[in-house]
């Protein structure tokens, strides 16, 4: 895992700016939530153990988002949730793209972390129960910023070392 991305790179500013974008934890200003066509039902947050079936799931619709898209199609990625079922766009570059794949490469590296990350994950559905997601979110929140603060360390970036966006050291 190296936080490379297909963003622009360039000066050293552009380069910093770039990694910080990556490394933000997006809240509105006013710490509320914005949604679209109103906020969703609440709904209890079930955590399930790993099934061998869902890379050959990920791949038969990876292959039909492909198929869709065609050549528009950058790059087809799983990180996050595997129960929501929702495509996201995003343009070459994205911070927020970026940072969800450094997660999950860290995750699948780093076991003490990713074993941490399951702990938090049970403990946030047991203590949210039949709430929004969002509760669930915000309470595995502290141990995915820990997380973060050791990936970003151990890729250089919180100490100004490390990859550029466009691979180069």
């Amino acid at each position: 895992m190296d936080g490379r991305s297909s963003a622009g790179g360039g000066s050293r500013e552009a380069t910093q700016a770039w990694r910080e974008a990556v490394m933000a934890h997006h809240v509105a200003a006013d710490g509320g939530l914005e949604w679209v066509g109103g906020a969703p039902a609440p709904a209890r947050v079930r955590v399930v153990e790993y099934d061998d079936a869902w890379p050959a799931q990920f791949d038969a619709v990876a292959a039909r988002i492909r198929g869709a898209l065609g050549d528009a199609a950058i790059a087809v990625d799983h990180v996050g949730s595997t129960s929501q079922v929702n495509l996201h766009v995003f343009g070459p570059g994205c911070p927020e793209t970026e940072r969800h794949r450094m997660f999950r490469e860290w995750l699948r590296t780093h076991p003490t972390d990713r074993d941490e990350y399951r702990e938090a994950k049970l403990d946030a559905a047991r203590a949210t129960s039949e709430q929004l997601v969002m509760n669930y979110n915000r309470h595995k929140e502290p141990t995915i910023r820990a997380i973060y603060e050791r990936m970003f360390r151990a890729a250089g970036w919180l100490d100004g070392d490390g990859p550029t966006p466009d691979g180069k050291e």
